[in-house]
């Protein structure tokens, strides 16, 4: 049952290709807008979904490695604190970490269409 979880977790955070590819139409916008700063806060912007999708990218790629069973869970937990210097990262549970990864996936999400909306708006009052 965890390894099917664990395949439906990862299938499910293989959308930051698509959202990542989503953050490229709001940057040609704030390369092509002439007010400098609407054009910063869509860069700024931009750059928090680049690093989420980078999070989620990470996430996928560490539940692979879980789901191949490389590492016993708390084998993995112990890595994790010890590579990020984050001592709660040794204590979580599957389910705590398959939250956290769905949680980032909610946030990049509202943060691509934040990022939309301020691009359109840009385009709209921006003269």
């Amino acid at each position: 049952m965890a390894d099917a979880s664990l395949s439906l977790l990862i299938a499910t955070l293989r959308s930051w290709r698509p959202l990542w590819l989503a953050t490229l139409p709001p940057l040609v916008v704030a390369l092509l807008i002439p007010c400098p700063s609407v054009a910063s806060g869509l860069f700024v912007l931009v750059g928090v979904g680049w690093y989420g999708c980078w999070r989620l990218w990470l996430d996928q790629q560490y539940f692979s490695v879980m789901r191949e069973g490389a590492f016993e869970s708390d084998a993995f937990g112990a890595e994790l604190a010890e590579m990020w210097q984050r001592p709660r990262l040794r204590s979580l549970s599957l389910a705590e970490r398959q939250q956290g990864a769905l949680r980032w996936l909610k946030r990049v999400l509202v943060l691509v269409v934040v990022l939309w909306v301020v691009a359109a708006a840009a385009l709209w009052w921006v003269p």
